[in-house]
């Protein structure tokens, strides 16, 4: 989920960056604050709710790939049981069962590995997109000409800390998810 957020939050920032700077050229005097998005992010209530929501799933898609697991194990162990009782030609048809079996049980962990993929790719998208319009919509009716948004890639080095929204907006953030 981490990786996905930075992700976006790079493209985000250098898209925010390329603007400002074609802004500063088209007016001198801007009103500019910037966000720490990582922390604005994480102490969102709302990502932490989503966050919550996907580990509560991901703990029963592990469950479903465990059960599986156990499944499979027991069938093999009954199989590897019974082996010394059975024909060549058993041994053989049981042999390409197990297989077979092995290779749904293959199928299915990976068919929910990629569930989880999507999955947390899905909630992380809403949540940044619900964040950036809280966000421009706190610009907008504060007469913000640029809000930047800090990432681990440096988009901004520095700012002093009288422009930093970060705290003031995860409050707004916050008080906007409570009200939904």
């Amino acid at each position: 989920m981490k990786n996905t957020l930075i992700i976006i939050l790079c493209a985000v920032a250098i898209t925010i960056a390329s603007v400002s700077l074609f802004m500063s050229v088209q007016s001198q005097s801007l009103k500019i604050g910037y966000i720490r998005s990582a922390d604005l992010l994480y102490n969102y209530k709302g990502m932490q709710d989503a966050t919550v929501e996907y580990e509560t799933k991901a703990t029963s898609w592990k469950q479903q790939i465990k059960i599986a697991e156990l499944e499979y194990q027991a069938t093999l162990d009954q199989y590897r049981n019974a082996v010394e009782n059975m024909s060549a030609e058993d041994v053989q048809t049981n042999e390409q069962y197990m297989f077979g079996l092995r290779e749904k049980h293959i199928q299915f962990a990976d068919s929910i590995q990629q569930l989880a993929r999507s999955t947390d790719e899905t909630i992380s998208n809403a949540v940044v997109k619900e964040v950036n319009e809280m966000v421009i919509e706190y610009a907008s009716k504060n007469n913000y000409d640029m809000i930047y948004g800090t990432s681990a890639a440096g988009n901004v080095v520095y700012g002093s800390d009288a422009l930093d929204l970060t705290d003031l907006l995860t409050e707004v953030v916050n008080k906007n998810y409570e009200e939904e």
